[in-house]
């Protein structure tokens, strides 16, 4: 399907093909398994079983940083570590669902250059917010409570984007599913 019909950039247009979908959430999934399960399962025990701040949907000014000191400097060498792998996943998963977002729109041939951002948004607010952590573990003892401030805001900004997305994405699917479907009977 060409760039006019789907109402889509170029870039977006290249993102819903299938074979980079495909390639898209192959990277996602190797990237999501390398992040809980390959590369860190023993350096965990360096974080002293604290939750990691990324993952905290509402955090108090003072908290995170305090997070970050309680995990010692073995648990942010490990935490430095798994940031820079983390660095990846968002970039993978951001592309992905931006691919399948338009994706969808074009198996509808419907015109928007706005829904695949939603896809993409979540993790460019995800790799900003890794880079706030980074910057506060390099800090730990100072701290800025600027930088801890807009993680702050980072952290349920991208998991509200992230879950606007997934419903237009369904509303998109049951779309493509339900066009697909009638097609079919009016045969």
């Amino acid at each position: 399907m060409d760039t006019e019909r789907a109402g889509n950039s170029r870039f977006f247009t290249f993102l819903g093909r299938v074979p980079v979908v495909i390639t898209l959430f192959f990277a996602m999934l190797i990237l999501s398994i390398l992040l809980n399960n390959v590369l860190f399962p023993s350096e965990r025990i360096a974080l002293r079983d604290k939750p990691l701040p990324d993952f905290d949907m509402i955090q108090k000014p003072g908290e995170t940083l305090q997070s970050i000191r309680d995990f010692g400097p073995d648990g942010r060498k490990v935490y430095t570590k798994l940031m820079v792998v983390d660095m990846f996943f968002p970039i993978a998963y951001g592309l992905f669902f931006a691919g399948l977002l338009s994706y969808l729109l074009m198996g509808l041939k419907l015109s928007n250059r706005l829904i695949p951002w939603l896809g993409l948004i979540p993790g460019i607010l995800d790799i900003s917010e890794n880079i706030c952590f980074y910057t506060l573990v390099l800090s730990y003892e100072t701290g800025s409570k600027t930088v801890e401030y807009f993680a702050a805001f980072l952290t349920p900004a991208k998991y509200i984007i992230m879950l606007i997305a997934m419903i237009v994405g369904t509303v998109l699917a049951v779309r493509n599913i339900t066009k697909r479907l009638y097609a079919r009977l009016r045969r």
